[in-house]
């Protein structure tokens, strides 16, 4: 659910806080990543589950790289501003492709998180990291496709590959822990390990 919708007792939102970094620590120390990723402190588009995670990850993160042997990298997935420029010129020219029917007009919930997407996009110049993923595209589609509300209308699985690669073919990061020097770029998430 976005930010504006009531929160169920039940939701992750919801959950106690020293119980979930409790639980991560857990797999931390059962698991000892050297990376650990999450999402960025604004959840991507502001969806209180996303920036709940982001909080207790990242202090899961601090807390177990306290520890011999605990994790030596944080990265938080941001997307950067000029990345959502390019992901409206990919889907209006997918739109334009695909034409028949009207899409609907935007739900008030739609405008909420274009909106949060412009906010809580990060500047170019933060974004750390850039990960080609087009090796693993059909998984990460495959994921998405099984969560439901990713790809309401499936319509990626249409969407001709060059298109589809241009939209999802990367991941960025901001390299939280160690900080990186000014204008430092990767292309990996295990470089700094």
């Amino acid at each position: 659910g976005m930010e504006n919708w009531p929160r169920p007792a039940e939701c992750f939102a919801t959950a106690n806080p020293e119980e979930v970094v409790g639980r991560l620590e857990t797999i931390l120390d059962e698991l000892r990543p050297a990376v650990v990723l999450t999402f960025d402190p604004g959840g991507i588009y502001g969806h209180p589950d996303h920036v709940t995670a982001s909080a207790r990850a990242t202090e899961a993160y601090r807390r177990a790289a306290r520890r011999p042997g605990g994790p030596r990298v944080l990265y938080h997935q941001a997307i950067p501003r000029s990345g959502l420029e390019e992901m409206g010129r990919v889907q209006e020219a997918f739109a334009a492709m695909r034409g028949g029917a009207e899409a609907p007009p935007p739900s008030e919930d739609d405008l909420l998180q274009q909106r949060r997407f412009l906010e809580l996009a990060r500047p170019d110049e933060e974004v750390t990291t850039i990960v080609d993923v087009r090796s693993v595209l059909d998984r990460k589609l495959a994921a998405l496709a099984a969560h439901a509300s990713q790809m309401r209308d499936g319509s990626w699985a249409d969407a001709p590959r060059e298109m589809v690669e241009r939209f999802l073919g990367w991941e960025t990061f901001v390299r939280v822990d160690p900080p990186p020097v000014h204008g430092e770029r990767e292309t990996d998430l295990l470089g700094v390990v």
